[in-house]
């Protein structure tokens, strides 16, 4: 229902195609091995043909919902929106129908390198975070993106021993409570979704993910 001739929507109407959707619906439909191989190939090939992974650069798609919500490619792309490009291009990498393709090899890793030159969730004016959400600690990962899911997507991609990382692993280690555990702080509960962790307690799942991570 979210797919479009160009990709995939909240909609399944090309005008409201979104970066982040479109990748994230994209991703899901890999890890699933969903059989129509050809809709996931037209979301990957949205992402190489319009995602934005460098500053001021032309935004070459004619959607107007992409200016709309957070300005997806306005001349400082939304960070969100590579980061679940990334991942998409991560996956579809991954995947046992992928064959070497120069331009997903390419722009995924100028766009991992555009993450690491941000030292992860930082922002390059001023060294605060890139967003008010990228340094809070949730799992499952949502629309939003933070520290855990990035780390996730260089050491999926053999590049979290770059010194770039340290300082969000740092972070995360600041973040460990006296009992072992990591607490989740911040709760997305739309309708249907299940909470994995509970705020104020010990996070099982979220501790798992930074343990893999950190370790």
């Amino acid at each position: 229902m979210s797919f479009c001739e160009d990709g995939f929507s909240f909609s399944g109407k090309s005008n409201d195609i979104l970066s982040c959707y479109n990748s994230m619906i994209t991703s899901v439909l890999i890890r699933m091995n969903y059989v129509d191989y050809d809709k996931i190939k037209i979301g990957i090939d949205w992402i190489l043909k319009y995602q934005n992974i460098k500053r001021y650069q032309e935004n070459r798609w004619n959607g107007t919902r992409i200016l709309k919500y957070g300005g997806c490619m306005k001349s400082i792309p939304c960070y969100i929106g590579v980061v679940k490009a990334m991942i998409a291009l991560t996956d579809y990498k991954k995947s046992s129908d992928y064959s070497k393709n120069n331009k997903v090899e390419e722009i995924l890793e100028a766009g991992l390198e555009y993450i690491l030159d941000h030292q992860i969730y930082k922002r390059k004016s001023n060294g605060q975070p890139i967003t008010k959400d990228i340094n809070k600690l949730t799992y499952p990962f949502s629309y939003k993106t933070n520290v855990i899911e990035i780390l996730r997507l260089l050491k999926d991609n053999n590049l979290d021993s770059d010194s770039r990382c340290n300082l969000a692993k740092e972070f995360l280690r600041t973040k460990k409570k006296k009992d072992g555990y990591w607490r989740i702080n911040s709760l997305y509960l739309p309708k249907y979704w299940i909470p994995f962790d509970k705020t104020k307690e010990p996070g099982l799942w979220v501790s798992n993910e930074i343990e893999g991570l950190l370790n």
